[in-house]
């Protein structure tokens, strides 16, 4: 039981981090500031992810593994790796449209923690969010990185710093 109120509270912060981003978004609030936030939000989901997995190491892997430590171990990384976030960076059109799924997603994934879902679920249903987290970051940087060098009264070196001091937060 603790351990489900414990991740209803991590989902909910997560949520509520989300809106505050849209909330940034929408009072145009620096790029700089909302990647920082969206990079807040990953590793909030890294950490939800690691702890499920934590607490329900057993339930990841398969029942047939649980007997040799070696496969156990093989088959616990091998979850890991294959539940990675996707790095490739992608148009995604409408910011608020994209903030609104991710925060769907969170939702979903308190309403899954209702039930006796597979652990395997969540933590897939997590590294979507957090790939969706990442392509946001990596678009909001690319938006802000164009228009900052297309439209500029900033000496070049202030805008390359600028910009390598955004791309480091985004990581």
């Amino acid at each position: 039981m603790e351990y489900t109120q414990t991740m209803k509270n991590r989902l909910k912060r997560i949520e509520g981090q989300i809106r505050g981003v849209v909330r940034m978004i929408e009072e145009d609030k620096g790029c700089k500031d909302t990647v920082t936030q969206l990079s807040a939000v990953r590793s909030a989901l890294d950490r939800a992810n690691g702890y499920i997995v934590a607490k329900n190491l057993e339930a990841c892997i398969s029942e047939e593994a649980v007997n040799d430590p070696n496969t156990i171990i093989k088959e616990a990384v091998g979850f890991l790796v294959s539940h990675q976030p996707s790095k490739s960076v992608e148009e995604l059109g409408d910011v608020s449209e994209q903030l609104a799924f991710i925060e769907q997603q969170v939702a979903y994934v308190l309403s899954i923690m209702n039930s006796q879902t597979e652990c395997r679920q969540v933590v897939s249903v997590l590294a979507s969010t957090r790939a969706s987290v990442d392509q946001l970051i990596s678009y909001m940087v690319t938006k802000n990185l164009q228009e900052c060098m297309l439209h500029t009264d900033k000496q070049s070196d202030a805008v390359i710093e600028e910009a390598i001091a955004m791309i480091v937060k985004s990581r």
